[in-house]
């Protein structure tokens, strides 16, 4: 018997080792809170997987280059305003107002951005992101469209900008590498991983609802995730948080979750809404 305990214990130590290998590690200071200690390590992976993404290209494109062309960063309460105009391969830089809260958005083209329905939308706000020329603007925004039970929504702005092509659906399977980027933390860095698993989401189960290994944190939501193609896959719409506390310690592993529309019905949306404008 006392072999058959010496085996069990040696087997629940190396499964210790692995999980603590899998995640990273912070001290957890005693009666802190858990949303202080998980705040703390989603913005420490986050800023890990951003550094690993300094040598990658998406679409023969810096990675950091690629997102600013074709995101936008999301404000209610108030209008960002930009601090400089930014040079060639320079980072964008801006302030946000005081508001009521931020998130991130996708250009899909002439003006019209997707994001999470669960940000603050409530229409008096402002959105930055670069025109078709590179040059960053900051214009206000209407919202055209919502679904809650999907969190998603499209947005309209004056203002001409590149879209994003969408992924082919043969393109996502499981293991598959993605990009994601958002404005989380008051910094717009990217964050990188892969497709877990999939699953329906919505009204209808129209949409689908991908797992992915990247983390993100708050601020991100609707921020674009694509493929090292440059092709679209949806937005951020989630954190996905998985923990272990104990000896003082958090051992957590953190994913997120990305709603990928169905793309005819997007589509469709937007050419009734830009018919409606030209009218």
């Amino acid at each position: 018997m006392n072999e058959f305990h010496r085996l069990i214990r040696c087997i629940l130590a190396c499964a210790l080792l692995i999980v603590c290998a899998a995640c990273t590690s912070i001290e957890v200071r005693k009666d802190e809170p858990v949303s202080s200690w998980v705040s703390r390590d989603s913005m420490k992976r986050k800023s890990e997987a951003s550094a690993r993404t300094v040598h990658d290209r998406i679409d023969g494109r810096p990675v950091k280059q690629f997102f600013h062309r074709h995101s936008a960063i999301l404000s209610d309460g108030g209008m960002p305003m930009m601090v400089s105009t930014p040079g060639a391969g320079d980072d964008v830089r801006f302030a946000m107002p005081g508001s009521d809260g931020y998130g991130s958005a996708v250009a899909l083209g002439d003006g019209y951005f997707l994001t999470a329905a669960h940000v603050p939308l409530k229409g008096h706000g402002g959105l930055f992101c670069m025109d078709k020329s590179g040059k960053p603007v900051v214009r206000s925004y209407r919202v055209v469209w919502t679904e809650k039970a999907a969190d998603l929504a499209i947005l309209h702005a004056d203002v001409d900008t590149p879209g994003v092509k969408w992924a082919k659906d043969r393109s996502l399977a499981n293991g598959a590498g993605i990009f994601t980027f958002g404005f989380g933390g008051g910094e717009w860095k990217p964050s990188q991983g892969q497709i877990i698993s999939r699953g329906p989401t919505g009204d209808g189960n129209r949409h689908s609802d991908l797992k992915l290994s990247a983390p993100v944190v708050a601020g991100d939501s609707g921020g674009p995730v694509v493929t090292a193609a440059g092709e679209l896959v949806g937005i951020v719409t989630r954190a996905d948080y998985r923990w272990v506390r104990a000896f003082g310690r958090a051992w957590m592993r953190s994913g997120s979750h990305t709603t990928r529309p169905d793309i005819g019905m997007i589509e469709g949306i937007i050419a009734k809404d830009r018919a409606s404008r030209k009218n």
